[in-house]
């Protein structure tokens, strides 16, 4: 676990990772990991980082995973539209 300090390098890692997965064709883990860096950089207002999960969700898309694809959008759609 690292430290709080640390998390948004971690969903770095952790979006990399998801990438990864999607290379060896493991979309279920991939997905997992692409939403939970999701989720630390929405909540760390990380502009950076959701544009590295815009590119994880780009492709999906490319790769065929249209659902999934649809699905990230839908999280990303939550996840700014709740207050901070």
């Amino acid at each position: 676990m690292l430290p709080a300090t640390c998390e948004r390098r971690g969903a770095q890692i952790t979006i990399g990772l998801a990438e990864a997965h999607l290379c060896d064709g493991r979309l279920d883990q991939a997905t997992d990991a692409a939403h939970r860096s999701l989720e630390i950089f929405a909540a760390r207002g990380s502009v950076s980082g959701l544009r590295r999960v815009r590119r994880f969700r780009d492709l999906l898309r490319d790769g065929g995973h249209h659902r999934e694809a649809d699905q990230m959008d839908q999280h990303v759609k939550a996840r700014l539209q709740e207050p901070q």
